[in-house]
This record gives C-alpha cells, sequence and structure tokens, in this order.
C-alpha cells in the first residue's frame, strides 16, 4: 500500500500497488475492495489519494489520473497531460487540480481535469510527497531533497541545502512541517515561516 485518506477514527481508503484500493469503515477491522470502482485495467500502481469534500483524486503509475466526485462512489479517467507517473496529488480548496511526479513534471487543473497547464520547475527531481498549508499554499517534496512551496505561480525552495529524497510531508495545525526522508538524518521541525 502506497497512500491513504483517512475520514475519520473508523473510515480510510488506502490505495497501492497493481490497482489495490479498499475502504474500511470500522478502523481496519474489515476492508472492502474498491478496485471494481477504479477505471484501472491494466492494474497500475496508485500512487496517491487525496480528498476535499466529496472529490477525490488517485494518481497512478503510466500518468494514470481518477477523479470522483460522488465520495468514491464511482471514479472516472482523466485525459493525462503526461505518460510518466504521478506519486502525488492534491485538490486545494478552490477545486484546483494538481498532479506532480517523474523528473518533476507538475501539472494543475482549474477545469476539473479537462485542461492542464504546466509549471515549470528548475531542477527535474521527481516530486515524491506533497502537503497543502492551512492558507493553501501548497508544498511539494523531491527526490532531489528539496522541500518546494507554490506561491503566485512559482516554485521556490524552503530549504537551502538538500537532505535525502523526501518521501512524505505533513503540516500540523501550529504549522509545524514534519517531512520523511530515506536514511537517517537529525531533523528538527519547526513552523513555517511566511
Amino acid at each position: 500500500f502506497l497512500d491513504l485518506v483517512l475520514f475519520d477514527a473508523r473510515r480510510a481508503i488506502i490505495v497501492g500497488a497493481y490497482g489495490l484500493a479498499f475502504e474500511t469503515q470500522d478502523g481496519g477491522a474489515t476492508w472492502k475492495s474498491w478496485m471494481s470502482r477504479m477505471d484501472n485495467p491494466k492494474s497500475l500502481h496508485l500512487y496517491a489519494i487525496r480528498r476535499e469534500g466529496n472529490d477525490m483524486i488517485v494518481a497512478g503509475e503510466q500518468g494514470l489520473v481518477l477523479l470522483s466526485t460522488d465520495g468514491g462512489t464511482k471514479f472516472r479517467r482523466l485525459t493525462s497531460p503526461y505518460i510518466g507517473s504521478f506519486f502525488t496529488a492534491e485538490i486545494l480548496r478552490d477545486g484546483t487540480l494538481l498532479l506532480a511526479g517523474l523528473r518533476g513534471n507538475i501539472w494543475r487543473s482549474d477545469r476539473g481535469g479537462a485542461g492542464w497547464t504546466q509549471i515549470p520547475v528548475s531542477v527535474p527531481a521527481s516530486i515524491t510527497a506533497s502537503a497543502v498549508r492551512p492558507d493553501g499554499t501548497l508544498l511539494l517534496g523531491t527526490q532531489a531533497g528539496f522541500v518546494l512551496e507554490l506561491r503566485d505561480g512559482r516554485l521556490a525552495r524552503i530549504n537551502s541545502s538538500s537532505l535525502p529524497p523526501v518521501n512524505g510531508l505533513v503540516v500540523s495545525k501550529n504549522l509545524t512541517l514534519a517531512l520523511t526522508v530515506q536514511g537517517a538524518i537529525p531533523v528538527s521541525a519547526s513552523p513555517i515561516q511566511d
């Protein structure tokens, strides 16, 4: 399994390799397959799942992008802007869809996936993690060990020196940024500065 969405202490959806997708409504005691809901006949890897309200996006291998607007009852395949793998995705509060992945490809759609615009990145390292700050600012973690912040359509590095490859990002309610990296290094968490 590669990613999950938590609704509360009892309900979660988890996705993973070879098209695996399951839901629990009892805190993990039992699981129900969601694989038939996904338009994924090749059983491609599902790397990321995110939700905002009733909308859910799933991003995966070979440019696979699936969107549900009914709380996950049905997912439809979106026309992908890129045929490489997407390792992360986000749905912003305004409905903007964001995809990021292999070779630094970052794409956004303000039209529910009907059209995509590429966001340029100066270093073509794969984007492997993402999170959204409470103010709506997008954070992206890279395989090159940098955390990028998207503001006004431009990407800027948060850390000046490279860390090991970033695998995960989480922003807490007090704006502390936590990240997971490959290998063991001492990292202290601190509030993100505006």
